[in-house]
């Protein structure tokens, strides 16, 4: 059921005339929805992190906490600062739920 909700509201996001950009299909959204699985984050990889030129990453940590960088010269670049950013925000649980890369430039790291 919390599957089926975040698919429909990851829908409702993308054909809102909020005119986020690019759209994805049917099939690229359920798998957006299962990696980032909040609306914030959904919206967030819809505006910003999609068209990012050069090299980008995506950290998340397995309770939900995120960051992403993007418009890095090389992918180490882009790990680094998704990463340094995802920890700063998780610094009291990071032993506990580390974050780790999902995303680099555009491809899903499975975890």
């Amino acid at each position: 059921m919390k599957k089926t909700i975040l698919q429909t509201l990851a829908l409702s996001i993308l054909l809102s005339g909020c005119a986020m950009e690019p759209t994805l299909s049917k099939d690229e959204m359920k798998i957006v929805t299962h990696h980032l699985q909040t609306k914030t984050a959904i919206e967030s990889y819809m505006i910003n992190y999609v068209d990012g030129d050069f090299h980008k990453a995506w950290a998340r940590t397995k309770k939900g906490r995120w960051a992403w960088a993007v418009n890095r010269y090389t992918q180490e670049d882009a790990i680094d600062h998704a990463l340094q950013s995802c920890r700063s925000i998780n610094q009291k649980r990071e032993k506990k739920d580390p974050c780790k890369i999902i995303n680099l430039d555009g491809e899903w790291i499975e975890r």
